[in-house]
């Protein structure tokens, strides 16, 4: 019985050995020891053996048919230093980077994540690490000055208003087509509004993709670079994790509305010019009053607020990130609001070795009003840009208990306070987007991936004239206006992407793709008369009920592609990639829809030669060089279809008529983009990047001029070409660097160079002037202000004085009185669009103390300033009794002064007098915060971390620029409403 029993535990022990020692599938995970992200795209293979899989986008991987005798993994990646684990059934690996200048993992355009360091195109990652949560109500306004040549201006600070952040990438490639980038976010497009509808705090990081090597596999939308956003997820094997944030502050004016006279310097200005008698100046004295009505048009503290609430977690198969926020914001002006909740759910799981999916899904809903009297071109004086700058000041327009008077003094109108209490209006959307993907491994090294992305809205728009309102002068004037606007884009992408080896030097990585996305946009508006009582606003209650003013319309646009992408290495030390996509697009003619792109990229590493390895103090040094096209498709979408319209035509007045001639050869507007760059990493601390490229434009899609005798005034053609040149630099160093809660400071800085040049226009011309604009286009030149040029004031008279060009449009000297805009207009060689551009910063931190500071500036930017128009106009100021710039005390009076400003009476020009320097570098973010000490932390058992958050979004600006605001993205400063500054403190906490 002895031996038996003896027998029984031997062949136990023996079944438990062979048991353990049969391991058929290992999973794991590998991240870098440098950063803690995962390696994506590493080697996996079982030693002494061909059993290989590679690493996913989050770093995990997946082994079948291990053999029975296997007993280590050799884990390998380029740029990592190689490393051998033990066999379990699950394993965690850290990998060293050979050179920690590689980098975090980034996408650069579908298929799996690579580090920086191995990707040959010209990649800038930013993490949220460096762009923290700030007043900024975009996301996108988060990134200014954070990339090179990523050139991010916001041309309002209207609390409620949309899409007025915009975006460029190596400057302007289009003279009228589309200039904004492609926006992805989590793998799929989307419209660059739905940066204003998310969180930021949801964001993980952004991937500026800038050459044709890194754009091309996006191929039609691609020619103004791309913006990857990837939105945060959980990790595994994290327990649950609970942040609650919440912060408070308010909102005033960035920099103060134009530099109007006081009341003592406005009374002596007219009562010298015989615009007022001298009882009227005694009786203004008397009152003593001085209004500063930048300050009664604009509050000076708006209150927001914000909430956050995230949850993020996983464990072995599954990972997870929920998030909710809600954002409230009062304008300056009481038109001007925004509220805004946002929902987000991001999954992914693996339920199975070889089946991973996910959904990351974004939902918001916001009601918003933007303030009308201060749009763009409401020259009208209920506008408080204007008014706040024309309106004299001896006016009182407050009541004795300091509240505002219902009737505005001097123009005798009702104040905007009222108009728009009784006329509200207040706009809602609904907005969706996300994308759900399910991806199979059936092959180690094999990733067949599917992906749906949807990005829709529903808006709607109310706004009411109240029966009640004072303004109305007969009953039944009440009104009702509705609009209602609908859309969606769907988006499907198919991949089917291979990773494998050939001997130990050689990697490969082949992908093939298919996409297809579909937009559709509808909406109608209508409004009604003949409304009677405030309590009954809806159409119905209208008493004649009928509507007016309706309409209704639809757009719809398709896109279908076909990709292809190469990537090779071999030995660490040369990379070559190769991209080919084919687009085809319904906006374009039926006869030139379809397009190919191609690019192609190479890459040395140099530090892996034999001449480099041992140079202690170089970490990393690769050299780049790219070449590629992309095409160009923001147009209309029926900008090649010949259309037909309605119009009166011998008295009946619903005739057709042809609207539109079409074009049924237009085609792409394609860009061919060479770059040259240098990376590298000193001293394991400073890391520096250097570009070179060049951006050729041609078939530009262009609206211009037909023969009036085809009985159209314009067409859209592919006609026209132009050059972008530049270099750009980044650095970052960490100057002072120390483990735990010592000091450590980290500097960065960008600066970029952009040389815009048109090289050819339509028929032949060498210069087309864009009328009512100030700038025209010359071959050979960029995009340049247009107008006559003022030589001074004659101190003889204090007559205005322009120079006169001769016949080749060169400046002689001569000089004139007589204005003739025709006759003067000459090429300023003021440009448009600003060629430098940067930001640069710090991030200090000390014993849970942290500091950043984020600078942006722009250099050689020059804008119109309309407003001084009338502020500099003695004839305005004389008709209107207006006010005017203080510069206007500086006035021709007598014979021999030297001044810029003409005598009373002479008005103002549309001359180079309003061109102005608007260059300005501004402190975008300033902020300061501190967390609890750990040990405090600990002593609850609950609490992981509390922050406390100080922060102010532009702290101040330096600039030449006499107006509002330097900010604005356009040719012509009018009545735009201008950026504020923003206080803000607040805490979060994580248990």
């Amino acid at each position: 019985m002895k031996q038996k029993l003896m027998l029984f535990a031997a062949f136990l022990f023996m079944s438990i050995g062979l048991a353990s020692a049969q391991i058929s599938t290992v999973t794991g995970e590998v991240v870098s020891s440098h950063d803690g992200q995962p390696v994506p795209g590493a080697s996996v293979t079982v030693k002494g053996t061909q059993v290989s899989s590679f690493t996913a986008t989050d770093g995990t991987f997946v082994i079948h048919k291990v053999p029975a005798e296997a007993k280590a993994l050799v884990i390998s990646c380029i740029g990592m230093k190689s490393t051998e684990v033990t066999i379990a059934e699950h394993v965690s690996v850290r990998l060293e980077p050979i050179a920690s200048g590689e980098g975090p993992a980034v996408v650069i355009g579908y298929g799996t994540a690579k580090k920086v360091g191995t990707v040959v195109g010209s990649v800038t990652k930013v993490v949220t690490d460096q762009v923290k949560i700030t007043p900024a109500t975009t996301a996108m306004d988060a990134l200014q000055g954070k990339a090179a040549n990523v050139q991010i201006l916001s041309s309002s600070g209207d609390a409620g208003a949309m899409n007025q952040v915009s975006t460029t990438i190596r400057g302007v490639g289009s003279l009228t087509a589309g200039n904004e980038p492609l926006f992805v976010v989590d793998g799929s497009p989307v419209a660059s509004s739905v940066f204003y509808k998310m969180n930021p705090a949801d964001i993980e990081s952004y991937t500026v993709l800038r050459d044709a090597s890194a754009t091309s596999i996006y191929g039609s939308r691609a020619a103004n670079g791309v913006i990857y956003v990837t939105t945060k997820k959980g990790s595994r094997y994290e327990k649950a994790t609970v942040t609650i944030g919440q912060s408070f502050g308010w909102s005033q004016l960035a920099r103060k509305v134009g530099n109007p006279m006081n009341s003592s310097q406005l009374l002596d200005y007219q009562l010298k010019n015989g615009i007022i008698t001298g009882e009227e100046y005694n009786n203004y004295k008397v009152q003593n009053t001085n209004t500063d009505w930048g300050k009664y048009f604009f509050d000076n503290a708006a209150p927001m607020s914000q909430t956050t609430v995230s949850i993020s977690g996983g464990n072995e198969r599954t990972t997870y990130y929920t998030s909710f926020s809600y954002l409230d914001k009062d304008g300056l002006t009481p038109r001007s609001l925004y509220k805004r909740y946002t929902l987000r759910q991001n999954l992914d799981s693996r339920p199975l070795n070889w089946l991973h999916y996910g959904v990351n899904l974004g939902l918001s809903y916001d009601e918003r009003n933007s303030d009308a009297y201060n749009s763009t071109d409401n020259f009208s004086l209920t506008s408080g840009v204007l008014a706040g700058t024309l309106y004299p000041p001896y006016y009182d327009p407050y009541n004795e208990d300091g509240s505002k008077a219902d009737i505005i003094p001097f123009v005798n109108t009702y104040n905007y306070y009222l108009r728009y209490k009784y006329n509200p209006g207040k706009s809602n959307e609904a907005r969706i987007n996300g994308t759900a993907f399910l991806e199979l491994t059936p092959l180690n090294g094999l990733t067949v991936r599917s992906q749906l992305g949807l990005d829709g809205a529903d808006t709607r728009r109310n706004t009411y004239n109240m029966p009640s309102s004072p303004m109305n002068t007969e009953e039944g004037q009440g009104w009702s206006y509705k609009s209602f606007d609908r859309f969606s884009m769907w988006t499907i992408t198919n991949t089917i992407e291979y990773k494998f080896k050939i001997g130990e030097k050689h990697n490969f990585t082949l992908l093939a793709g298919h996409e297809g996305i579909k937009y559709t946009n509808d909406g109608f508006s209508a409004d009604v008369e003949g409304l009677r009582d405030d309590r009954l606003l809806e159409f119905g209650s209208a008493a004649e009920a009928s509507l007016s003013d309706m309409s209704s319309y639809t757009a719809k646009y398709e896109y279908l592609s076909f990709f292809g992408r190469i990537d090779y290495g071999f030995s660490n030390k040369y990379f070559a990639n190769f991209t080919i996509r084919n687009d085809r697009c319904s906006r374009f003619g039926k006869n030139n829809r379809s397009a190919t792109f191609l690019s192609g990229g190479l890459m040395w590493n140099m530090k892996a030669e034999n001449f480099l390895k041992n140079v202690d103090w170089l970490d990393d040094l690769k050299l780049k060089a790219s070449v590629g096209s992309t095409g160009n498709s923001g147009i209309g979408n029926y900008a090649s279809l010949g259309t037909v319209g309605t119009a009166r035509y011998n008295g009946n007045p619903n005739a057709w008529v042809l609207s539109a001639p079409g074009n049924a050869d237009l085609g792409w507007e394609k860009q061919i983009q060479w770059n040259f760059g240098v990376t590298a990493r000193l001293w394991n601390r400073i890391n520096l990047e250097a570009n070179y490229y060049i951006r050729q434009t041609k078939d530009m899609l262009m609206e211009v001029p037909v023969p009036w005798i085809t009985g159209f005034s314009d067409n859209n053609l592919n006609i026209g070409e132009m050059k972008n040149s530049g270099i750009e630099f980044t650095f970052d160093a960490d100057v002072v660097r120390s483990k735990g809660y010592g000091f450590n400071l980290n500097l960065y800085g960008n600066i970029s160079y952009n040389k815009n040049e048109i090289t050819k226009l339509f028929y032949g011309l060498n210069e087309w002037i864009i009328p009512q604009t100030g700038l025209a286009y010359v071959v050979g030149k960029s995009v340049n202000y247009y107008m006559p040029v003022r030589a001074g004031i004659d101190p003889a008279d204090g007559q205005i004085m322009w120079y006169v060009p001769d016949e080749n449009g060169k400046l002689t000297g001569e000089t004139t009185k007589v204005f003739n805009e025709d006759a003067l207009n000459v090429n300023t060689g003021k440009p448009r669009f600003a060629p430098w551009t940067g930001g640069f910063g710090l991030r200090a931190a000390w014993q849970g103390f942290t500091l950043n500071a984020d600078f942006a500036f722009v250099l050689g930017k020059w804008m119109q300033d309309n407003i001084q128009y009338f502020t500099r106009n003695s004839q305005q100021a004389a008709a209107g009794g207006f006010n005017q710039d203080k510069d206007m005390l500086n006035a021709w009076t007598k014979p021999g002064d030297i001044t810029d400003v003409p005598r009373f009476g002479v008005g103002n020009y549309f001359d180079t007098s309003l061109l102005q320097n608007a260059s300005f570098c501004r402190l975008k973010n300033l902020s300061l915060s501190y967390d609890l000490p750990k040990a405090w932390m600990e002593a609850t058992r609950f609490l992981t971390n509390v922050r406390i958050t100080g922060a102010i979004r532009n702290a101040f600006t330096i600039t030449k620029w006499k107006g509002s605001d330097p900010e604005l993205d356009t040719n012509s400063a009018k009545t735009q409403f201008p950026n504020t500054r923003e206080y803000t403190i607040g805490i979060e906490v994580t248990f």
